[in-house]
C-alpha cells in the first residue's frame, strides 16, 4: 500500500509540471491505475484483518468460562476468591461459592 501510494504522489506530481498532452493522458492513466491498485490493496488489507478478527473472536468464545457454565458446569472459589481445583484446597467448615450459569450457591464444606 504505501509503495503504490509512493508512485502515485509521484505521478500526480509529473502530472502538476505541466507535460505535453501524450504525457499527460498517460500520466493520468496511471494516476489512475495506481488509485485502483492501491483501493484494492486497502480493500484486500481490510478484509485479511477481518477475518483474523472474526476468528479471534471465536477462539475467545470457545474458552469463555461463561460457556463453560451455559453447558451446566459450575466455578468453585472460596472466600477469598480462589478458584477451588483441588478437594486438597479446601478442609472441612470453609465457605465457598459455587458459580452456575444463573447465579451463585453458597456452600459450606463438610
Amino acid at each position: 500500500i504505501a509503495e503504490a501510494s509512493r508512485a502515485l504522489h509521484g505521478h500526480a506530481a509529473v502530472l502538476q509540471a505541466a507535460p505535453p498532452r501524450q504525457a499527460a493522458a498517460r500520466g493520468r492513466d496511471k494516476v489512475t491505475h495506481l488509485a485502483e491498485r492501491l483501493f484494492l490493496a486497502m480493500a484486500n488489507g481490510t478484509s485479511r484483518r477481518r477475518q483474523r478478527l472474526e476468528n479471534s473472536a471465536a477462539i475467545l468464545a470457545a474458552v469463555n468460562p461463561e460457556a463453560v457454565l451455559e453447558r451446566g458446569y459450575a466455578i468453585v472459589t472460596t472466600d477469598g476468591g480462589r478458584v477451588v481445583r483441588s478437594p486438597d484446597d479446601v478442609k472441612p467448615g470453609d465457605k465457598l461459592t459455587a458459580r452456575v450459569r444463573r447465579g451463585a450457591i453458597t456452600c459450606e464444606v463438610v
